[in-house]
């Protein structure tokens, strides 16, 4: 009697054993399954990310080169801008040059100017009838 209660108690623990083992299988399968399932989802995000940042970069790009073209068209507004004042600054010095020119001509004129308008000096009469 005492053998077979401690038979049945072997057994018992047995079953017992058993039913923790295959809840340990399932409950291990299940969190495998679960694993398996967050990294799939882990990784559809990260591909989702990464391809917002590769189209991030791609606009990032595409604004820069845009705000390349527009620098470059402002350098060259300005380069054409400081052309032009460098060619009115030419200008402006000959047009005083040309002035203090026209001034000295004038000047010397106006010395010449009261010689020429004196009247012919007279010979004396004597020479004139000659």
């Amino acid at each position: 009697e005492n053998l077979r209660r401690e038979l049945l108690t072997h057994k018992r623990a047995i079953d017992d054993l058993k039913a923790v083992k295959e809840f340990a299988e399932i409950s291990g399968r299940e969190q495998v399954a679960q694993l398996n399932a967050a990294h799939h989802d882990k990784t559809v995000e990260l591909q989702r990310a990464m391809r917002q940042s590769e189209a991030s970069l791609a606009q990032a790009h595409e604004n820069l080169l845009k705000e390349r073209i527009k620098y470059e068209e402002r350098m060259t507004q300005l380069t054409a801008r400081l052309d032009a004042g460098a060619a009115g600054a030419v200008i402006d010095s000959l047009k005083k040059k040309l002035m203090q020119q026209k001034q000295e001509i004038d000047e010397l004129k106006s010395k010449l100017a009261p010689q020429q308008q004196r009247p012919p000096q007279r010979r004396p009469q004597h020479e004139q009838h000659g």
